[in-house]
């Protein structure tokens, strides 16, 4: 209970920030932003990936999203799945040959350019492309909804899905998990905590019917897709980390160690309530 108890007050301080980024848009934007880009230079570190290259290529993508407005690049979503499956079965192809950290000890040579080059590119794809669906959908506010039109109802509901599927697998695995999911990948994880989280996941995305006016058919494909989408995101880094031979991405949040960290689970989840919006404004 030592590791919740550390790690409550960190997330209540990142849930405010991030909360006052909903409510204060301009300023949420430059969060937004600032978060892709720490996310991104911690993934960096993981991967030997160009810090500045691909820091500009985040905010690039970021600006493109602002610029566009609504949903613009729900299209290329599958393109940014791939680059994540690319990443994944790099990693372990990494991993599989030697011990943790070795893939990144013997990063450095001209002969390695090419395998930089695509983490740079791939990172910043996973990380600015699909953290920029949150632009996306702040920006449609209540669209599609019976909400007030200026209440971020399709933002919130990313993060509220997410952050219930995170605590309530985490909480659950620690009080009651027994059967490891994946110790390979992520030790700490459980399958009743994992059954808890999309559980929980599922009971928030179902309660925006009734409070928000979220269409059924688009609450229930979050309430099935959303716990699953979370649970993808976080091994995905997880594979990464244990390919690193690192616990945490960073240590800027305590308990809960980097941004990256933080934001994995979200990363899967903002295009998927993206998709939900699609299906609930199609004209939109």
């Amino acid at each position: 209970m030592s590791g919740l108890r550390r790690r409550v007050p960190t997330a209540l301080g990142y849930g405010a920030l991030v909360l006052l980024a909903v409510a204060v848009r301009p300023t949420g934007l430059v969060v937004w932003a600032l978060l892709a880009a720490l996310a991104y230079l911690e993934f960096a570190r993981l991967t030997g990936a160009s810090a500045l290259a691909g820091t500009l290529i985040v905010l690039g993508l970021w600006a493109a999203h602002m610029a566009a407005g609504f949903v613009p690049f729900l299209d290329p979503a599958p393109l940014l799945a791939l680059g994540l499956a690319v990443l994944l079965l790099e990693a372990w192809r990494l991993g599989a040959g030697g011990p943790r950290g070795s893939w990144r000890r013997s990063a450095g040579g001209l002969r390695a350019w090419p395998r930089r080059a695509a983490w740079t590119l791939g990172g910043a794809l996973w990380i600015g492309g699909l953290l920029g669906y949150l632009v996306d959908l702040g920006v449609a506010g209540a669209t599609g909804t019976t909400a007030p039109r200026d209440w971020p109802v399709w933002l919130l509901l990313a993060l509220l899905v997410t952050w219930t599927a995170d605590t309530s697998a985490y909480a659950v695995g620690a009080l009651w998990g027994r059967r490891r999911l994946i110790p390979r990948l992520s030790p700490g994880k459980t399958w009743e905590g994992t059954l808890a989280g999309f559980i929980a996941a599922a009971a928030v995305a179902l309660l925006f019917v009734p409070l928000a006016g979220v269409p059924l058919v688009a609450a229930l494909m979050v309430a099935v897709l959303a716990g699953p989408a979370a649970l993808a995101g976080d091994l995905a880094e997880s594979a990464l980390k244990r390919r690193a031979g690192v616990k945490d991405s960073g240590s800027l949040l305590p308990g809960h160690g980097g941004i990256f960290d933080r934001i994995d689970s979200l990363l899967a989840v903002a295009p998927v309530v993206a998709l939900a919006l699609r299906v609930a404004s199609p004209a939109g």
